[in-house]
């Protein structure tokens, strides 16, 4: 099977700034059925999980696996929902801000962009 070196890129990415908010582990997966096409990436977070998945869509990913600087912060703005899982409140944008989020992946509206 193919390794892709891209997504091995990432999932470092990933483990390098989870630890801003978590100890436990992260990983980054693509699914090709994970979302509809407009759909970019989400966290998978269960209570008391033992690690943590952001999942990007297939679609997505294909199309905008070369654009690091996109994938990176949409994997931030991921991460702040570990701290802040339900709304893009004052708490999330404090978490997504020191994580090193850009202001413009601290929102969802604006991941749709």
């Amino acid at each position: 099977m193919k390794v892709d070196t891209t997504l091995e890129k990432y999932r470092q990415f990933a483990k390098r700034k989870a630890l801003l908010v978590t100890t436990k582990p992260v990983d980054v997966k693509v699914n090709k059925n994970a979302h509809t096409e407009n759909s970019s990436a989400h966290m998978l977070k269960y209570t008391n999980p033992i690690h943590y998945v952001i999942v990007f869509s297939g679609g997505f990913y294909t199309r905008h696996k070369n654009n690091h600087y996109k994938l990176q912060e949409i994997i931030e703005h991921e991460l702040a929902h570990i701290k802040e899982p339900y709304e893009h409140d004052a708490g999330f944008v404090r978490v997504a801000k020191n994580i090193g989020c850009a202001r413009r992946y601290r929102y969802a509206q604006e991941l749709k962009k």
